[in-house]
């Protein structure tokens, strides 16, 4: 056969060029129209098994783009459609890249020479560098957004740098932290900077009446997310699992049906069938409810914690929600509201804002009348730091809710005496929220713990309170004798 070699014929020594990389087109033999028991391994292989399994049959065989190696015990059948250099017959060593195309996208395009190392960087970085414009997209979000984005984007822009390291890149991400925080909201954002085909899976949606009812459709959602990655070799693939707590509880507590849906992804979640380009991310607000199979490297290689924002994160956050609405707030005000919304996370900032501006409207309408047709149509509503004001009263951050926390505000000068307590109760808690700018650039830590002691009725509890009225701190009670 013109232009063919067979595996078994081996090179042993010849002055032959170097083979740095062959693009291979792979296709598979059939016998009676099946697959035999090597191909069918090698059709539910990784990519990183497909690609060592490619160059083990290559290795120290001489080759040329337009040569097919064909291996019966294998299978398969491989066509050399591009190499580098590409000029004459080179020798396929330990070194040499392999490229796997796929026949579909082989068809459609026309496969062009890979560039070195040092030109895939600069090529991807143009790409990388339009992806980094839309971190300030989500304020206070920028670390995680970025994280997702290497994860997701990174096969698409280094294809050639992963493949000659020869690793795998992280397929599954676990975004964890408070309720409110943003989980769902960045990963849809993630989504469309990407341009990346998201497909959902709520908990409740799966889980059937019938036995294997819910294995079968998680099987089918992971199976759709695989035929969308092979029909769009250069769109990636999302699976977001949201609330993944609630379908995948500790199998030691779980009921029988939860216990198969864990082991059941688990599967899914392994690699022992290649998924491709799929990147699985899952959201939860209670990570140790997780089964801690699904948490180790291979499965979840990566967990993303999304903390409370702190102020500078709050004022970003306020200043991106009220940026269309009519305001006559300062800077100094926008300062003092993040200051005073400590605990608040993304939800309870929108949901302040929101609460804020239909103050105002109801302060229009009280002022002008129910019959005040100009004011009706709010072409001179405004909202004010007093709006935001009646909206903190009464909205305290989610995370507090369930607790205790109603105190009434108390100021310094509301307790006589105990000067010296007071400044040293400033200097230690309220110092380093107000002046946090020059905490930083002195090198200067706040303690991170204070013991009042005394007699009972030396106001001990009241300087607590003062201190977080002041410095805008929550205030939660514990009762040591309860």
């Amino acid at each position: 056969m013109k232009n063919t070699y067979f595996i078994g014929l081996k090179v042993l020594e010849t002055p032959i060029p170097k083979a740095q990389r062959l693009d291979v087109i792979i296709s598979q033999i059939r016998k009676d129209g099946q697959l035999t028991d090597e191909g069918t391994a090698f059709e539910e292989a990784t990519d990183l098994m497909k690609r060592n399994m490619v160059h083990n049959m290559l290795e120290d065989l001489v080759l040329e783009s337009g040569f097919t190696v064909t291996s019966q015990h294998t299978g398969l059948m491989i066509k050399v459609r591009e190499s580098t250099p590409s000029t004459g017959p080179l020798l396929v060593v330990k070194g040499t890249l392999i490229a796997i195309i796929q026949e579909e996208q082989a068809d459609r395009e026309t496969i062009t020479p890979s560039a070195s190392v040092q030109e895939a960087i600069g090529s991807a970085s143009d790409r990388e560098t339009n992806l980094a414009r839309n971190l300030t997209v989500l304020p206070g979000l920028e670390g995680p957004i970025k994280a997702l984005l290497e994860v997701v984007s990174y096969p698409l822009l280094y294809p050639d740098l992963i493949a000659r390291l020869n690793i795998e890149c992280p397929k599954g991400i676990l975004l964890h932290g408070p309720p409110g925080i943003g989980k769902t909201l960045l990963v849809s954002t993630v989504a469309h900077i990407c341009h990346a085909q998201m497909v959902t899976i709520f908990g409740p949606e799966i889980f059937g009446p019938y036995v294997g009812e819910s294995e079968e459709k998680l099987r089918h959602k992971f199976d759709h997310a695989s035929r969308i990655a092979l029909a769009d070799p250069k769109r990636p693939v999302m699976i977001f699992i949201d609330e993944l707590d609630a379908i995948t509880p500790h199998r030691s507590d779980a009921q029988a049906h939860e216990s198969r849906v864990v082991a059941q992804l688990l599967t899914l979640m392994d690699g022992v069938v290649s998924r491709g380009r799929v990147v699985v991310i899952a959201a939860t607000n209670r990570p140790n409810s997780i089964d801690p199979a699904l948490r180790r490297p291979g499965r979840f290689d990566r967990e993303i914690r999304i903390d409370v924002p702190g102020e500078a994160d709050r004022r970003r956050i306020i200043e991106s929600l009220i940026k269309d609405m009519p305001h006559t707030l300062r800077d100094e005000e926008l300062s003092g509201l993040a200051r005073m919304t400590n605990g608040f996370v993304g939800a309870d900032l929108e949901a302040l804002c929101r609460e804020g501006a239909l103050g105002a409207v109801h302060r229009s309408i009280s002022g002008a009348g129910r019959d005040d047709s100009t004011t009706a149509k709010g072409s001179a509503v405004s909202v004010t730091m007093s709006d935001f004001k009646r909206a903190f009263s009464t909205h305290a951050p989610s995370l507090q809710r369930g607790y205790a926390v109603a105190v009434e505000p108390v100021q310094w000068s509301d307790i006589g005496g105990l000067e010296p307590v007071k400044m040293q109760l400033r200097q230690a808690v309220e110092w380093p929220v107000l002046y946090k700018e020059t905490f930083s650039r002195l090198g200067l830590k706040a303690p991170r713990g204070i013991l009042l002691y005394g007699p009972p009725g030396c106001s001990k509890t009241t300087l607590v309170k003062a201190i977080a009225t002041n410095s805008g701190s929550s205030f939660l009670s514990v009762n040591g004798a309860a």
